[in-house]
C-alpha cells in the first residue's frame, strides 16, 4: 500500500489535505506522549533555575560574579553612551544569556562550573526532575547553527555549522520570526527521540557574517588546541570560547558600526555629478570618440572606463541634457579626476559648471521616496509582478556580472570551481535570507528557486531530508 502524502487528500475522507488533518493531528499527539516520557517536566525545569539562581548568589560566589561580569563583557561596553546601555540592559536576552553563561559554562574553580558545585552540595534536595534537568543542561554549549527548513507553527531544522551535524527542533512562538538560512548561536538540549529545544537565551545574526563567525571559531579552536591535553572535546571547546558570541552579537547586532563602502582604489563612496555646459557639440563629441577612457553605449550614452589585466572596471558614465554634461561617479577622488579627463580631451569643447555631492544616506532616502510614491500608484498584483519582472532582470544580469566576493568572477563561472563553489552557495543564501525577512515586513515573496537550478545547486538548497 503506497503511503499517503503530505499533500495529498487526508484517507480519512476530510476532504483536508493530509499534512492539515490526521497526520498534524499524529504529530501532535506524538509529541505530547514525548513530552510526558521526558526525564523532567517544564515545572521541574523553572524550579531547579530558580533555585540554582538563588544558590549563585551566595557571598561566596560574589567575588566570581563581578569577575564573570568583566569576562563576558569584555571591552565591548566601552565608550558606549549611557542611553546604549539603558537599551542593551532592557534587553531580555542581555540577562539570560549572561546568567546562563555564568551558572553553567565560567570555570569558577579547576574546571568546575557554579551548577557543578550546586549538584555536589544541593543534589540531595532536589527532586529527580530538577537533577535530571540541570545535569542535561550543564552539558549544553552555545554552538553557531544555520536555519534550514522552517514549518510555521511546528519547528526548524538546524545545521551545526562546526560538525555539519542536523536537529529537528520543536519550537513554535520562534517559527513566525526565523527564516531560511538565519544564523543563530545558541544551546540545543536533548529532549529524546531525536527531537530537541532551545535551551536558555540566543543571538542572532545576520546572514552576511557566517564567514566572519566561522573565521572566528576556527582561530580560537586553533589556539584552544595548543593548550589542551590530547582527551579535548568539542562541547569543552565550546564552553571554553562561549563569550566569543556575545562580543561578536555587540559588535554586529546591538551596536554595529555604520559601514564605510569603498570603492576599489579605497576611497569613500559619495555619489557625485560632475557638470559642464556644452560649448561645441561636434567637438566634444569627436574628443569623446578619440579617447579609449569614453566608450559610447546602446543608449547613446557614453562609459568611462579603464582596463585592468582582468577586466575593464567601470569608473563613471556620461549623460547629456540639453546643453548640459553630467559626469556620474561613485566618489569625490573619482569626479576629481574625471574633471581633469575632460577638460584635458574635450579642451575648449566644454566648460566646468559645477560638482554635486550625495552621500549613501541621502541617496537611500530619495531613492525610497521616489519608490513610496511610485508604489502608491499601482494597484497591488500589478507592483508585484513589476517587481518579479525587475528583480528576474536584476538576477538574470547577476548571473553574468564579474562579482568582487568572487574575485570578479561570474557567478556562472565561480560555481563550477572548487574553491568557489561554497562561496556562491553563501552569496545565494545571503540574497534569499534578506529577500524572506522582507516578505515578513509585508513585501511581495520572491521565489530564488530557478536561481539554483540554473547554477545547478538545487541539491544545495533543499539539502538531506
Amino acid at each position: 500500500m503506497s503511503k499517503t502524502g503530505r499533500n495529498d487528500p487526508c484517507p480519512c475522507g476530510s476532504e483536508k489535505k493530509h499534512k492539515k488533518c490526521c497526520l498534524e493531528k499524529a504529530w501532535e499527539q506524538k509529541s505530547k506522549a514525548h513530552y510526558f516520557s521526558r526525564q523532567y517536566t517544564q515545572k521541574d525545569r523553572a524550579s531547579a533555575i530558580q533555585k540554582l539562581l538563588s544558590f549563585s548568589t551566595r557571598p561566596e560566589f560574589e567575588g566570581d560574579r563581578e569577575i564573570g561580569f568583566t569576562l563576558f563583557w569584555g571591552n565591548s561596553l566601552t565608550d558606549r553612551t549611557e542611553e546604549e546601555m539603558k537599551e542593551l540592559g532592557a534587553l531580555e536576552q542581555t540577562e539570560i544569556n549572561f546568567n546562563t553563561w555564568f551558572l553553567c559554562d565560567m570555570n569558577i574553580e579547576e574546571g568546575k562550573t557554579i551548577t557543578d558545585f550546586f549538584l555536589t552540595k544541593q543534589e540531595k534536595r532536589l527532586n529527580k526532575g530538577e537533577s535530571a534537568y540541570l545535569k542535561i543542561a550543564r552539558q549544553t554549549s552555545l554552538r553557531l547553527y544555520e536555519v534550514h527548513r522552517v514549518e510555521k507553527d511546528k519547528g526548524f531544522l538546524l545545521e551545526d555549522l562546526w560538525n555539519g551535524k542536523r536537529y529537528q527542533v520543536r519550537e513554535r512562538a520562534a517559527t513566525h520570526s526565523f527564516v531560511q538560512w538565519d544564523l543563530m548561536a545558541t544551546r540545543l538540549i536533548d529532549t529524546g527521540n531525536n527531537n530537541w529545544e532551545i535551551e536558555g537565551g540566543l543571538y542572532n545574526y545576520p546572514a552576511r557574517t557566517k564567514a566572519f563567525l566561522l573565521k572566528g571559531l576556527k582561530k580560537h579552536y586553533k589556539q584552544y588546541c595548543k593548550t589542551q591535553a590530547e582527551n579535548m572535546n568539542d562541547t569543552e571547546f565550546f564552553k571554553h570560547i562561549a563569550i566569543f558570541f556575545n562580543r561578536c552579537w555587540v559588535e554586529l547586532v546591538a551596536f554595529p558600526e555604520s559601514p564605510t563602502i569603498l570603492t576599489s582604489e579605497q576611497d569613500e563612496i559619495v555619489f557625485t555629478r560632475v557638470v559642464f555646459d556644452q560649448i561645441d557639440n561636434k567637438k566634444l563629441t569627436a574628443a569623446l570618440d578619440a579617447s579609449s577612457e569614453f566608450v559610447l553605449c546602446e543608449n547613446e550614452q557614453y562609459t568611462w572606463g579603464e582596463d585592468t589585466p582582468e577586466y575593464r572596471r567601470i569608473m563613471g558614465t556620461l549623460q547629456f541634457r540639453k546643453q548640459r554634461m553630467i559626469l556620474e561617479t561613485n566618489s569625490k577622488e573619482r569626479g576629481e579626476q574625471g574633471r581633469r579627463l575632460l577638460e584635458d580631451i574635450a579642451k575648449k569643447a566644454i566648460r566646468y559648471r559645477i560638482t554635486e555631492y550625495q552621500d549613501i544616506k541621502q541617496a537611500f532616502d530619495s531613492k525610497s521616496k521616489k519608490g513610496k510614491s511610485t508604489s502608491q500608484s499601482l494597484p497591488p498584483e500589478v507592483e508585484i509582478q513589476v517587481v518579479k519582472n525587475l528583480m528576474d532582470k536584476h538576477y538574470r544580469k547577476w548571473l553574468d556580472e564579474k562579482i568582487p566576493a568572487l574575485s570578479h568572477r561570474t557567478p556562472r563561472h565561480a560555481v563550477t570551481l572548487k574553491t568557489y563553489r561554497r562561496k556562491v552557495i553563501d552569496l545565494l543564501k545571503e540574497l534569499e535570507n534578506t529577500e524572506s525577512h522582507s516578505v515578513n515586513r509585508g513585501k511581495a515573496p520572491y521565489d530564488f528557486e530557478w536561481l539554483w537550478k540554473e547554477l545547478g545547486l538545487e541539491n544545495e538548497r533543499i539539502g538531506p531530508p
